[in-house]
Parts: structure tokens; sequence; C-alpha cells
């Protein structure tokens, strides 16, 4: 994926670290508690809700601690009147206005069962760079 609307390598990277290490906790049957990624730690962000989450990452963004971070979040994606699953991730960049909105579908993971077989979980297509009027809606 090229870097969209001016993103640096180093958010880029860590967006795509967040999408990873989402996707290990949605495979171990782990619920997504929303947490924030920067170079130096991952913060669960235990807060009530997203718009707690929301001013917590606008804290760290507004110290001079960190040059950017990737705020991750499940979520429905509905894209062309269908709605699926997706791992949502906000990149914040020093210096930037507005976050970049990131989106990676997936399918979760299915135990085998009586006359069923297991199934991985399924990245459905690549990450995907949110931008217009896509609706996200976190899952609650």
């Amino acid at each position: 994926m090229t870097n969209p609307a001016g993103a640096s390598d180093q958010l880029m990277a860590l967006v795509l670290q967040a999408v990873d290490h989402g996707l290990k906790l949605i495979e171990s049957g782990a619920d997504v508690v929303p947490f924030l990624l920067t170079s130096a730690a991952i913060t669960v962000l235990t807060t009530d809700t997203m718009d707690e989450a929301m001013a917590v990452v606008q804290q760290v963004m507004n110290s001079d601690q960190v040059d950017c971070c990737a705020f991750v979040y499940d979520s429905y994606l509905t894209s062309g009147g269908t709605r699926t699953e997706a791992l949502s991730v906000e990149g914040y960049q020093r210096g930037q206005p507005t976050p970049l909105r990131f989106a990676q579908r997936y399918r979760r993971p299915r135990p085998a069962g009586f006359l069923r077989k297991a199934r991985p979980l399924q990245r459905l297509g690549n990450l995907t760079y949110l931008a217009g009027d896509t609706q996200v809606r976190p899952v609650s």
C-alpha cells in the first residue's frame, strides 16, 4: 500500500503493526478493547465510551512525547450497502489536522463443531484507506 494523503513511513508502519496485533487478538478469541499504539508502547484504553478514549488519544498527541500513533478498535464497516466486521485504525500524525482512517475487514475464526470444520481467521481483502462517506461504527 502506498502512503495515502502524505502519511509518513513511521505512521504507516504503526498502522500495519496495529492491524496485525488486533487480528492476533481476534484470532486468539479475545475481545478487542480499544488500544493506542505508539513506537514506544501499547496502551489499552479502558474507558467507558469512545469519546473518552478519543480524549486520551488527543492528550497523547498534544503532548510532545510522540510524533504519531495508531488508535485501534473493533467495528463494522458498511460499504456498498454491505456490513462487515472490521478492525478500524485511526492514524494520528503531528502536523496533520485530521486522522487518517483505515479498515481491515475480517471474518472471525470458528471452532470445529459437530459436522463442521474449524475456520481460521480470514482477512477479507487488503487494508483499506477510508476516505469520504464510508460508514464505520464501533462495536458496542
